[in-house]
């Protein structure tokens, strides 16, 4: 993606914040949430119509999130986890501190974001919109009345 409103968005955060290293940014149709990966070419890929579907404080605080990820280096130790899993998948507790580890690396990276002046209520509406992306927020569930008009989970 070499224009448009995330790239803007990223540019100028990453210029704000003294953050040198170049963040190439994708999009991609069958992603549901978006990543962060690279050890020595950061890539952030976002889901389709993500620029169009959020706000642009929400597109903002959803940005500076996964370059938390790629500044905090949770690439590298994610990836130990993983290695650390792989090779020893006999002990059920590497399972579960890799779960835990994602886990804390998710509020860290919230953390990092609010820290640079992403606004709460804009980190909020994102990560409600980027759930209801992953879990498919389109279909209500059955026990919702189904003649309710689907709305937005967080319209304040």
């Amino acid at each position: 993606m070499k224009d448009g409103t995330a790239r803007r968005t990223l540019d100028r955060f990453l210029k704000r914040h003294k953050i040198r290293r170049r963040i190439r940014l994708l999009t991609a149709r069958n992603q549901s949430e978006p990543i962060a990966y690279g050890l020595f070419r950061w890539t952030i890929v976002l889901p389709e119509g993500a620029e169009d579907r959020l706000e642009r404080n929400e597109l903002k605080a959803l940005l500076a999130h996964e370059v938390a990820h790629l500044v905090r280096g949770d690439v590298r130790w994610l990836w130990a986890g993983r290695v650390l899993c792989t090779c020893f998948a006999f002990q059920p507790l590497n399972f579960l501190a890799r779960k835990r580890w994602q886990q804390v690396a998710e509020y860290l990276c919230d953390d990092w974001a609010l820290e640079r002046g992403v606004r709460s209520l804009s980190l909020a509406r994102c990560l409600t919109q980027v759930a209801e992306w992953r879990f498919g927020a389109d279909t209500p569930p059955s026990g919702w009345p189904l003649a309710a008009r689907r709305q937005r989970l967080c319209n304040a």
